[in-house]
């Protein structure tokens, strides 16, 4: 009995310790697109009076006025809401009036 419950309880600290390492928590970003460079898949953002420039993943979801969009379809002055994951974006999406 005792060995099953020393067992049970390293497979469940491997467990959360496998979760914990793979695990990536996102961050969002709203703000105004203040620069778009796509030679180099970046994008900078101002948000709050604070330039954030983040890398674009190649898989990013980008979306302008609600369809889908590329990179180059951002300008400056879009507004724009961002979930990035350790400065990579992976959600942006813009909307222009």
């Amino acid at each position: 009995m005792k060995s099953l419950k020393l067992m049970l309880a390293v497979v469940l600290a491997l467990g959360l310790m496998a979760t914990g390492a793979t695990a990536q928590q996102s961050e969002k970003c709203t703000g105004a697109v203040k620069a778009v460079d796509c030679t180099a898949k970046k994008i900078t953002v101002t948000a709050a009076g604070k330039d954030m420039t983040c890398t674009v993943a190649d898989d990013a979801k980008i979306t302008l006025n609600g369809k889908p969009a590329k990179l180059a379809d951002l300008k400056a002055g879009d507004s724009v809401e961002c979930e990035h994951v350790k400065m990579t974006a992976k959600v942006i999406a813009a909307t222009r009036k």
